[in-house]
């Protein structure tokens, strides 16, 4: 009966796992119904590849977790703990990779727009003179007649 809070956060962490499995999905869904660019398409899907990975290892990570608190046999406890910590430590890798891969991307398109934006201002100054007027008036328009 000491297990009991073990397996409801096992419990717990199962049912999360399957909440965003099902959230990546349709998500996914959804970005296939928008009009991207097939750059952008295949990031969003590697990336929903990747989270889905992340987010079906975690229910693993889970079934493992309550097997072990059923489980008495110490041999097969200590494999379902070295499998733990390396699921475990493979969702982190996974997940740290997946936020490297996101900040370079955007980053990237961030970039882009940086030298896109100075393209247009540089433009801009040269079509309206580095900014100053073309011509300043030198006498003042007469007053229209009454």
């Amino acid at each position: 009966m000491n297990n009991v809070p073990l397996i409801l956060t096992a419990s717990a962490v199962l049912l999360g796992s399957g909440g965003l499995l099902a959230w990546h999905y349709f998500s996914w869904q959804r970005t296939k119904q928008r009009d991207l660019a097939p750059e952008e398409t295949q990031f969003l899907w590697r990336q929903c590849r990747r989270r889905s990975q992340c987010s079906g290892m975690l229910g693993i990570l889970a079934l493992i977790l309550i097997a072990y608190c059923f489980l008495n046999e110490p041999l097969v406890r200590i494999v379902l703990l070295m499998a733990m910590v390396l699921l475990l430590a493979w969702v982190v890798l996974l997940a740290f990779a997946d936020m490297m891969v996101a900040r370079y991307h955007y980053g990237q398109l961030e970039h882009r727009c940086l030298l896109e934006q100075t393209k247009l201002e540089i433009e801009a100054r040269r079509l309206c003179g580095n900014g100053r007027a073309k011509a300043e008036p030198t006498e003042p328009e007469p007053p229209e007649p009454d």
